[in-house]
């Protein structure tokens, strides 16, 4: 049995390459990676709220990040539109995403740098 955070990110990584043809990776990528590309990074975990008896029901938060050039905020907001639309297709188990668009200069150069806050029910 694999557990459901580790099913979650399969099909998230699935479900965004075949929609988008943009790269998942799930580590931080150099200056060598040129954008598109999405990391499915930071995340964690809170089952505080569930009982402890039985099935337990965790609230996970992960961290999304599209990496995006850095020439038109027209074309970074549609694609921040798609992404998120393919992030609730990808497992019934989110339940809300929360997203920031900033520039970035972490990769080398500007770029634009979407932030997605997923929360979902493992």
């Amino acid at each position: 049995m694999t557990a459901p955070m580790v099913e979650l990110l399969r099909s998230l990584k699935k479900t965004l390459e075949a929609e988008t043809s943009i790269p998942v990776f799930f580590t931080w990528q150099d200056e060598q990676t040129l954008e598109p590309f999405i990391v499915l990074a930071d995340g964690n975990t809170d089952d505080s709220l569930s009982p402890k008896a039985g099935r337990a029901v965790t609230n996970l938060a992960l961290q999304a990040h599209l990496f995006y050039p850095g020439g038109s905020r027209i074309k970074v907001e549609d694609e921040r539109y798609k992404v998120t639309g393919i992030l609730y297709k990808a497992s019934n188990r989110i339940v809300n995403v929360a997203s920031e668009v900033m520039k970035d200069n972490s990769v080398g150069r500007e770029v634009y740098h979407v932030v997605m806050t997923l929360s979902a029910l493992i």
